[in-house]
């Protein structure tokens, strides 16, 4: 079965992966699970699930090394960059691949295994993974596999 992790996201950053703007989210704590599939909640006023991604790389090293591999695709300064690290010792990241908008968003009240949001991410159990990949999408196009590889080896 897939691995999907819930993660929180205020709107502005929502709509920078829906955009293709925003190719790379960024945690200060990773899950130590293999993670295929990100489910977007956009945080206050919207407050569901908004999206659902494709995981096509992670990795987790120094702040300043992950900025250097990925501030091409950030969707954010490198000074916004540094506060949200200021304190941390390491920095991960999600490359992001292929990314699906919901045509109904989900309340998180209709899932079994996260029913707040979370601080970090909250994994989905196959029930609710299975419920969010069934839903209908638009895919958006704006990035894909091919572009993400290119800004990687670039």
């Amino acid at each position: 079965m897939k691995k999907t992790v819930l993660i929180s996201i205020h709107p502005e950053h929502v709509t920078n992966i829906l955009i293709g703007k925003k190719i790379f989210e960024y945690r200060k704590v990773m899950p130590k699970q293999n993670v295929t599939h990100l489910a977007l909640y956009a945080t206050s006023p919207v407050k569901k699930i908004v999206a659902l991604t494709e995981v096509i790389n992670l990795e987790v090293d120094t702040p300043s090394e992950i900025w250097i591999k990925t501030g091409h695709g950030s969707g954010i300064t490198h000074e916004f960059y540094n506060n949200y690290f200021s304190k941390s010792v390491q920095a991960g990241y999600f490359a992001i691949g292929k990314v699906y908008i919901l045509k109904d968003p989900i309340a998180l009240s209709k899932l079994s295994s996260c029913k707040v949001p979370p601080q970090s991410f909250c994994y989905l159990n196959d029930a609710d993974t299975k419920s969010v990949m069934n839903k209908d999408y638009f895919e958006s196009t704006y990035c894909n596999l091919t572009e993400i590889r290119n800004l990687l080896t670039s």
